[in-house]
């Protein structure tokens, strides 16, 4: 189904018209799409284990290195190839995110192809480009998670589910279910497909958007199958989704706030995008484009279900992630129109609004890059003062031990299972490496080490208005001038804003 908007005069449709022309040849368009993908490989590339590890990288580090202590039914597409990077190259910070950071470039081309096939090659060209430089992307192809091979098969899942229900091919289907099948194998996120394809399902019907031809009960019965299969699958899988135990432990506390999740994720996707997509889908919508539709739930569902959850457990924006896709090609969507709208009063405005949707994100990636470390905590500079400057005998404790461990090469001590007075008695240097969880997680110890323990070094991250926190303080009983009282190193102090980004 192509976009059916009006084309009038001018050099915005002389561009759209030239641009078609250089994509409309097999050849032209394999080079345009090869040229975005070269793009999204370089940024992806570039720096790939200049970071330092997070947490969860470190978890799917010893996934991956041991398969055998991971049930097989656990071994998802992003893990068994991290495991062939990591048996190959061995273990660093660029082999872990080697794989994630080649499906994060792989995912560009899919979508120029699925949007051409929905709305029109402009269209998919524009998509692509802001896939490519998209600073949410970009970050999440440069760690070591499952997120880019997540948002790589349930996109595929969506698009294939609408492609069903227009053209009534059980084929579409099919390979929709084994694409969500596949996404499920990333991560229980997957199941945000049957809330945004339950609500299309009642939504897209007469008398706004008239009935697709796959709107049969055979087709139902093929969704309702596979949603009841992914369901059980999830539950058997993943012990968190039927212990409830285990879920309070993993998410049982509140980290943040919906304003702070929303916040997130308009900061990820910038605010030209998130503007052009929502204005995007009011005018496919008014034109009763189902797809525009498709786009907007996807887009807007995940968003305001992990808000919602945000008010009574642990949530953060990278669970939005998998809208991503609804949010380009909207925004890409509406671009376009401006473009071939071509009317002289709004020429300036057509040029500027899509200048300022490439060039946001790519002030970001500047900043990403030159500026924000990553966008993540240092943990690899806070352990290296510490591998510096310890001494024999010192103790190490930190909030995440296997960044310890594999920084430190073993023996720290993690802050959740820390018993402080047994410390204390071996009359010992202690230090300390404090994130900015440590004041939510373990606020006594937090009160404690800043009243105790010298400030050492300071690591901070700033990326707009979240800090990284990352400290370094060296508890010595022998320092008889900083016990009892607190630290003072000038600039920096305590940071109580709350996390999720």
């Amino acid at each position: 189904m192509s976009l059916d908007l009006e084309v009038g005069g001018g050099p915005g449709r002389r561009i759209m018209s030239t641009l078609g022309r250089l994509v409309s040849g097999r050849r032209g368009e394999l080079l345009a799409v090869g040229i975005i993908a070269l793009v999204a490989a370089a940024l992806r590339l570039y720096q790939l284990g200049t970071w330092s590890f997070w947490g969860d990288e470190i978890i799917t580090v010893e996934r991956a290195v041991d398969l055998g202590g991971l049930a097989p039914s656990r071994w998802s597409l992003s893990i068994l190839l991290t495991h062939f990077a990591l048996a190959r190259w061995g273990v660093s910070e660029a082999s872990a995110r080697l794989m994630p950071a080649l499906l994060g470039v792989a995912t560009v081309p899919v979508l120029y192809f699925l949007v051409r096939i929905v709305f029109d090659r402009p269209t998919a060209i524009l998509a692509a480009v802001l896939l490519a430089i998209s600073p949410w992307h970009l970050y999440w192809s440069q760690n070591a998670r499952f997120y880019t091979s997540l948002l790589l098969f349930f996109t595929l899942a969506i698009f294939l589910f609408y492609l069903g229900l227009e053209r009534d091919r059980g084929v579409y289907f099919l390979l929709a279910a084994i694409c969500l099948g596949l996404a499920a194998l990333e991560r229980p996120l997957a199941i945000a497909f049957v809330p945004v394809a339950g609500v299309y399902l009642i939504v897209a019907r007469p008398p706004l958007f008239g009935v697709p031809k796959g709107m049969r009960w055979r087709n139902m019965a093929w969704l309702v199958g596979s949603g009841l299969l992914a369901g059980i699958y999830l539950l058997l899988t993943f012990p968190a989704l039927r212990t409830p135990t285990s879920w309070e432990e993993i998410f049982g506390w509140v980290n943040t706030t919906p304003f702070w999740i929303a916040g997130g994720v308009v900061f990820y996707l910038g605010i030209p995008t998130v503007c052009l997509a929502l204005a995007g889908a009011w005018d496919l919508i008014a034109r009763r484009n189902r797809a525009g539709l498709l786009l907007l739930l996807l887009s807007v569902l995940p968003l305001l279900g992990v808000m919602l959850l945000s008010l009574f457990q642990y949530t953060a924006n990278r669970y939005v992630f998998i809208s991503l896709g609804g949010w380009v090609v909207l925004a890409a969507a509406a671009a376009t129109a401006l473009l071939r709208a071509g009317k002289p009063a709004r020429r300036v405005l057509a040029y500027g609004v899509v200048a300022a949707l490439v060039l946001a994100p790519l002030s970001q990636d500047v900043l990403y890059f030159g500026y924000q470390h990553g966008n993540r905590d240092n943990w690899k500079a806070a352990f290296g003062y510490v591998e510096l400057h310890r001494k024999e005998g010192d103790f190490v404790v930190t909030p995440d031990r296997r960044l310890g461990d594999y920084y430190l090469g073993g023996e720290t001590l993690g802050m959740a299972t820390l018993q402080l007075e047994p410390l204390l008695a071996a009359n010992r240097r202690i230090w300390f490496v404090e994130d900015l969880n440590v004041v939510q997680k373990w606020p006594w110890l937090h009160e404690w080490i800043w009243a105790h323990a010298r400030l050492v070094a300071n690591y901070d991250v700033h990326v707009e208005a979240r800090k990284f926190n990352m400290n370094v303080f060296l508890y010595d009983p022998a320092d008889a001038s900083i016990r009892g009282q607190a630290s003072t190193l000038a600039n920096v102090a305590p940071n109580t804003s709350t996390g999720g980004w």
